[in-house]
């Protein structure tokens, strides 16, 4: 057992005198006759020897008589020691506790001393790193209950994330996505509205912070009907950039020509909204994750055409040849969805196409602009 460390520097070689029972100290003396003492407690030092000697009964004899304001330093000599389950049993420091549970793996006695912290203390630095911990080891053992728990009180929003997306928990997603937006945890947000299909939301979080090329981009590939505003705000957005590159942006009113099937997009996006919260049970992903790959343009297109043969489809033959759905599949749901109310563009044959921009001085620093707030990306 280390006392303390001499500083022979400053006092030189010390020479020991004696220890005193009474006293529980050991005294030293310098060449200058200083005299120098320091504590140790005999029933500590007996404790220590007992279990050097492996000697556990007697060392379980000694612990009543050791003070508890010494029970820490037993209890770390009995780590040092490999004795790691008594050293959790005599210590009385939470913190040095909870680090022998986390490496005995008992994760009970662990959630038990952060649930025992006091309030003041739960918010702290600290117990979000205990709750961080605590959760990779529940992780780590398959408990994903705890882990969920530690995640919700380390307010680790990619990892509840992780853990509601592997569950398959949509109302857990659901109120991440709120939960994020209120923390302004951006990135976690979009990608769960994105999970739950709710590409509206994506497209106006996109808007709220001012990512105005990214929302548009979004509209064109997932959300149509929204593109044209997409395209007005970017255009106001540019103009105090470049008014020739925001003139250079196409409005699909303006110029459907350059926005080829732009309303079967419309009808698809229709569909898909029809469908969206038709859950497929993960026990159906062999036969369902081909659906991934369809081309849905293409698929309402002949499915129109061949309704309006009065034929049957030949789109299982085309894409069902690998595939063993029943009449509820996700595809033949794609198909039964024609939406009545379909939003559809009037083409102006006659259009003129946009401006063209050459690209100058001008155009490339327009293409260095983030067209967006200077926040940090950390937030995406």
């Amino acid at each position: 057992m280390t006392l303390c460390h001499l500083d022979q520097q400053s006092t030189g070689p010390l020479f020991m005198l004696g220890f005193l029972p009474k006293e529980d100290r050991v005294y030293l003396m310098d060449r200058s006759r200083n005299v120098f003492s320091y504590r140790a407690l005999l029933a500590v030092l007996q404790y220590q020897t007992a279990v050097v000697r492996h000697d556990f009964e007697a060392a379980n004899t000694i612990l009543p008589a050791i003070p508890e304001s010494e029970h820490s330093s037993v209890a770390r000599f009995l780590e040092a020691q490999g004795y790691k389950d008594v050293a959790l049993q005599v210590s009385k420091d939470p913190d040095h506790k909870f680090d022998l549970a986390l490496d005995l793996g008992k994760l009970d006695e662990a959630t038990k001393l952060l649930d025992a912290a006091p309030e003041q203390d739960r918010d702290t630095t600290e117990s979000t790193t205990k709750w961080k911990r605590l959760g990779d080891l529940a992780l780590a053992n398959c408990d994903l209950d705890l882990a969920e728990r530690c995640a919700s009180n380390a307010k680790d929003l990619a990892g509840l994330l992780l853990l509601h997306t592997a569950a398959g928990n949509r109302a857990g997603i659901s109120a991440l996505a709120a939960n994020a937006v209120l923390q302004g945890k951006f990135n976690v947000a979009f990608i769960s509205f994105f999970i739950l299909g709710d590409v509206e939301k994506c497209f106006e979080l996109l808007l709220d912070t001012n990512r105005i090329p990214e929302a548009a981009l979004l509209s064109r590939t997932y959300l149509p009907s929204q593109i044209s505003r997409a395209v007005r705000l970017w255009r106001e957005d540019l103009r105090q950039v470049s008014d020739r590159a925001a003139a250079a942006l196409a409005d699909p009113v303006e110029y459907p020509n350059l926005f080829p099937d732009l309303d079967w997009a419309l009808k698809v996006e229709e569909v898909f909204k029809c469908n969206r919260n038709k859950v497929v049970p993960a026990t159906e992903y062999l036969t369902a994750k081909d659906d991934l790959d369809l081309d849905l343009v293409s698929l309402m297109k002949q499915t129109h055409t061949d309704n309006s043969l009065g034929e049957k489809s030949p789109i299982r033959a085309k894409f069902g040849s690998t595939q063993k759905h029943d009449t509820d599949s996700s595809v033949n749901q794609v198909l039964s969805c024609e939406a009545t109310d379909t939003k559809t563009i009037d083409h102006d044959v006659h259009a003129t196409p946009p401006l063209k921009c050459s690209v100058d001085d001008e155009a490339n620093a327009i293409l260095q602009n983030d067209f967006g707030n200077d926040d940090d990306d950390d937030d995406w």
